[in-house]
């Protein structure tokens, strides 16, 4: 698994990274690079670290982030929303023990991490749009629901309000001036 960019109109994949662990796709940065998660240089098994390169390939920039999964950037790049580890992809329904999801912060410009506030519910996949954090979370009724986060007020609303089946997000970055 590496990382690819494909025309939007079609046409012959490029491949970018040449790595002999996965590199998973994250998001598109504002200043036009793709974040990537890789295990190339790993602080813990299994635990990716971020890294970022361009569209037209090069040498991977690494980052700040030690551990990361889910990756998402602010619109001004300046701040990073995601999961630290893939726990949504070994933890079960309802999981309530140490490896619960959380949704993380790194502010790049103070280097300083932090955590959206939560109690024992699962948080997964961290979405930037505009000024919010959406992602998805069993707080109420224990089944995955879509909620905002305000990260300036802190303040959390639920969205959906499914109680018989959970959504599911699929990240599907469309930019067709890339």
């Amino acid at each position: 698994t590496d990382v690819y960019v494909v025309p939007s109109q079609g046409g012959e994949p490029k491949r970018l990274t040449f790595s002999p662990g996965n590199d998973l796709v994250g998001d598109w940065t504002p200043d036009g690079k793709i974040g990537f998660v890789s295990a190339r240089e790993m602080v813990r098994p299994g635990i990716g670290m971020l890294w970022k390169i361009g569209p037209n390939g090069g040498m991977p920039e690494r980052t700040d982030v030690h551990e990361a999964f889910d990756v998402s950037f602010s619109s001004d790049g300046n701040t990073l929303a995601y999961n630290r580890v893939s726990s949504h992809t070994f933890n079960w329904r309802r999981y309530r023990g140490g490896t619960q999801g959380k949704v993380s912060f790194f502010d790049f410009s103070s280097k300083k991490y932090s955590e959206m506030p939560s109690g024992r519910e699962q948080n997964y996949f961290p979405m930037w749009v505009g000024d919010s954090v959406y992602y998805i979370s069993d707080l109420n009724q224990g089944t995955l629901n879509l909620y905002k986060f305000d990260p300036k007020s802190k303040k959390k609303s639920q969205v959906t309000k499914f109680d018989d089946a959970d959504v599911e997000l699929h990240r599907v970055d469309l930019d067709v001036d890339r």
